[in-house]
């Protein structure tokens, strides 16, 4: 959703975390309105500021919080949740959230105002894990010495409940693009006509596929080049015509993607494509009115996700969504 961002952080800027992380209680956190009260008369944050001017606060002040746990006083006006319920950013356990709005330490990536620290990445090669509970338990994650990348969202979509709009789940029918949709959920959605609609549903297509490469499938382009120069030169000359030995040309690709174009126009629901860079380029430039000849050269960065709304008839608006390293 719109709330969510990944910011990536040097290895050695990472110890500028620890003036920018603190605990934050179980209790639900103050609204962005209220949140204004951390700040002094000059519109600065009270506590450490993260680049950019932000940084990860509790939401008591850090000077009043110690003398609480001294005297095991109340802040005045900070009452329990009234529903009983606990911090559903991470159930029993405390979370971490953002002040202020704050840029990445790296790709630029914008934090806002009570975003919750999700899940967390220590060294490039590491998987993700969720977010620890404490700053002890952050820092401790974390270490020295290597990068790490932060998930943050929005706090306030755990509070209001949102309706579900129903949606489409499209990937290839390669191994690597099943395993990227793996943990999504697929919860079940009632419609205003009380139809059962289940949410995500992932439908395989092979249209989908990735360019096939024939006798040099498996290889990058790098090493067909090193192998079959020749090879390499021809595809330079004609980038859409040039078609692999007993493999497939670009031209080729467009074709099988007609009938998943036909597909696409006819949805009314917001669907989500998990495939490969040629697919992916043509089905960016044909909703972009791009001219396919252009399309083989189109950025498509890796780990990132672009977010397209379009109608047919109207202006097209694209969001993006870095995923990490």
């Amino acid at each position: 959703h719109s709330g969510f961002t990944c910011v990536s952080i040097p290895a050695d800027q990472v110890s500028k975390l620890e003036s920018c992380l603190t605990n934050f209680s179980t209790r639900r956190p103050p609204s962005r309105q209220s949140s204004s009260s951390s700040r002094n008369g000059n519109g600065h944050n009270s506590q450490g500021q993260g680049q950019g001017g932000g940084s990860v606060y509790h939401h008591r002040d850090r000077d009043r919080a110690e003398a609480e746990a001294s005297s095991g006083e109340e802040e005045e006006g900070d009452e329990e949740d009234p529903t009983g319920e606990e911090d559903s950013c991470s159930g029993e356990r405390g979370c971490i959230v953002s002040c202020g709005d704050w840029t990445s330490f790296k790709n630029g990536s914008k934090v806002r105002e009570g975003m919750c620290l999700r899940r967390l990445q220590v060294g490039l090669e590491a998987s993700f894990q969720d977010a620890p509970s404490t700053k002890e338990e952050v820092l401790e994650a974390i270490g020295s010495g290597k990068p790490v990348t932060m998930i943050l969202t929005d706090l306030e979509n755990d509070w209001e409940e949102h309706e579900q709009v129903c949606a489409r789940l499209w990937t290839s029918a390669l191994l690597r693009a099943r395993q990227t949709v793996k943990y999504i959920d697929h919860p079940i959605v009632r419609t205003e006509g009380k139809k059962v609609w289940k949410q995500l549903a992932h439908r395989e297509y092979r249209n989908l596929n990735e360019q096939y490469a024939g006798q040099y499938e498996g290889l990058t382009h790098a090493e067909v080049a090193e192998k079959q120069p020749h090879e390499m030169e021809l595809r330079a000359l004609d980038k859409l015509g040039y078609r692999y030995p007993r493999g497939e040309s670009l031209l080729d690709v467009i074709a099988r993607l007609e009938d998943m174009i036909q597909h696409l126009e006819s949805y009314t629901e917001p669907l989500l494509i998990v495939a490969h860079l040629p697919i992916l380029r043509f089905l960016y430039a044909y909703v972009h009115g791009i001219p396919r000849e252009e399309a083989p050269d189109l950025d498509m960065p890796s780990h990132e996700v672009i977010k397209v709304v379009f109608d047919g008839a109207s202006g097209i608006r694209e969001e993006r969504y870095w995923l990490g390293p």
